[in-house]
């Protein structure tokens, strides 16, 4: 889990569901002896797209946190620069 790092509570959740669905892929092998190999082929197969699915939300969260967080920057950025030129605007005929 660390190393994906996730930020906040939706990416923790995201994260822990990889882990989960990690861990029990891994758990196929143990069990592979009783299970019929038609059935742990498409357990493989949902876990792996459960995996990639869940990675891909990942992502897709990261990205808008990331844009969200950058949207904020700029706007605060633009509220400072607006702040910093009002006095000058105000006072230019003194």
């Amino acid at each position: 889990m660390s190393a994906w790092k996730p930020q906040d509570e939706m990416e923790k959740s995201l994260v822990e569901q990889i882990a989960v669905n990690q861990w029990k892929l891994a758990r196929l092998d143990a069990v592979e002896a009783a299970l019929a190999s038609h059935r742990i082929c498409l357990t493989q197969a949902r876990l792996e797209r459960a995996i990639s699915n869940t990675i891909a939300d990942l992502e897709r969260c990261r990205k808008i946190r990331l844009a969200r967080a950058e949207d904020q920057r700029i706007q605060e950025n633009r509220h400072l620069e607006n702040g910093a030129k009002s006095p000058e605007i105000l006072g230019g005929g003194l």
